[in-house]
Formats: C-alpha cells, sequence, structure tokens
C-alpha cells in the first residue's frame, strides 16, 4: 500500500531537472500558515531542503503540548523568528530544542498514505491516526508537510542542520544540500558534488518544531507546537488499504 500513486502526487512533487523546486516558494505557505492561525503572518525564503511524498509515506509519531493558546492571546512563533530564515531554524535542531518548545501533552501515530479519497476538490491523500481518527495529509512544496484532523491542524518544515566544519549563511538553498536522511530508494535528487556547496544535512525522517490547532471551547481556536519523526514503515495501519 505504499507503491505511490504518482498521478494524483504530481502535483505536489513537480521539480526541475536541476533539482530546483518547481512550485512557490516557502513565503507562500506562511502567509497561508498565518491565514490558518488568525494571526501576523511568518514569513520565510527557500531553505536548504528537498523531500518528496516517497520520502515521507510510512507511519509517524506526533509530540504535541496539547495546543494550550487561544489565538487571540497571541501567536505562538514555536521559536522560529520573524521572519524566518535559515538560521532560525537551526537554532531549532536537537532533542533539547525539541523539549523546550514542546511540553509533551500528548503523543499518537500517524499512517501517511498512498490512499487516495474523495472527488474533485475534495480528492486528497489518507492520514490514519492509532487512535482511530481519518484525516488528510499533503506536502507543503519540498520542504514540509500539513496533516489535519476534522478540526486539527499540522505544519511542519522538515529539520536540517549543518555539517561539521561548514557555515550556514542565509538564503542557502536545496544546492547546498551534502547528505540526506530518510530518503527514498527512487528519490533522485543527489546531495551537492563541489566540496564548497556541501553545506547541509537534510532530514525527511523528522520534522523541526512546527504549528498545530484544534477546536477550542466556545468555537474558539487553540494553537501550540509540536514536532513528529517517522518511527515505521506504516504496516501497523495496511488494512487501510483492505
Amino acid at each position: 500500500w505504499l507503491k505511490l500513486e504518482s498521478r494524483a502526487l504530481q502535483n505536489v512533487a513537480r521539480r526541475t531537472r536541476s533539482g530546483r523546486s518547481a512550485m512557490p516558494s516557502a513565503s507562500g505557505l506562511l502567509a497561508g500558515l498565518g491565514a490558518f492561525l488568525s494571526a501576523p503572518t511568518l514569513v520565510t525564503g527557500d531553505l536548504p531542503l528537498h523531500c518528496l511524498p516517497e520520502d515521507i509515506l510510512g507511519e509517524w509519531t506526533f509530540v504535541t503540548d496539547g495546543a494550550p493558546s487561544e489565538v487571540g492571546g497571541g501567536i505562538q512563533t514555536c521559536g522560529h523568528a520573524t521572519p524566518n530564515g535559515v538560521k532560525s531554524m537551526l537554532s531549532l535542531v536537537g532533542a533539547e530544542s525539541r523539549e523546550k518548545l514542546v511540553h509533551e501533552s500528548e503523543r499518537f501515530r500517524v499512517a501517511l498514505t498512498n490512499l487516495v479519497e474523495g472527488e474533485g476538490d475534495d480528492r486528497h491523500l489518507v492520514a490514519a491516526s492509532s487512535d482511530g481518527r481519518r484525516g488528510r495529509w499533503t506536502m507543503v512544496f519540498d520542504e514540509g508537510f500539513e496533516v489535519r484532523f476534522e478540526d486539527q491542524s499540522y505544519f511542519a518544515h522538515f529539520e536540517f542542520e549543518v555539517m561539521p566544519g561548514k557555515t550556514a549563511s542565509e538564503g542557502d538553498m536545496l544546492d547546498k544540500i551534502a547528505k540526506f536522511y530518510g530518503q527514498a530508494q527512487n528519490h533522485t535528487m543527489r546531495p551537492a558534488a563541489t566540496p564548497s556547496n556541501q553545506v547541509y544535512a537534510c532530514h525527511c525522517e523528522r520534522t523541526s518544531v512546527g504549528w498545530h490547532t484544534r477546536q477550542g471551547a466556545g468555537g474558539s481556536r487553540r494553537h501550540g507546537c509540536f514536532h513528529a519523526h517517522r518511527s515505521g514503515d506504516g504496516s501497523a495501519f495496511a488494512a487501510l488499504g483492505a
């Protein structure tokens, strides 16, 4: 069931032969996130990330703080700067940052599947949680993913880090990736060949700290922070395709 349905995914996986994403930059993403949170926008540019849907399929463990804050009380930046960028993202790398920014309130598993449901504009890829919820997921450019379950939404970038002895610079993009983690066998993007460009490790198997929202009391929206990592191939959820 993890075999890709390429036609259903081609709109989220397009890229040029040079490896640059054929989709808009991530600035549009976080503009949308601002509306999604009904709060001021966090803005970022392209980042040294490049992950495809085939890299992401499988079982993920989500760790959240339970969305403790009312949206009207001000957006939680979840450790990101405004505007966001390479160095801001790097400040979130590692278990210590994740534990500091996400005070764990809940933990659950989510299968990001290739199962397609719906018709027309409602056609979507299925996400299924270990507690029985069924929702949808999508790649957001080649830099992150969004998952939705009824009144709950989750978005995060994938994580990247600086290789030993290298220096990060704002504006660096995917042509500076030296190593991929969690890359599927049929992922055609290869690390930078020039030593001077071998700056970052791109992690397609885990996220940076991201944002989530859910319904609160009286119809209000609550928001908080989360992170996720791939924890299996999704075999525990294989019955979804039956």
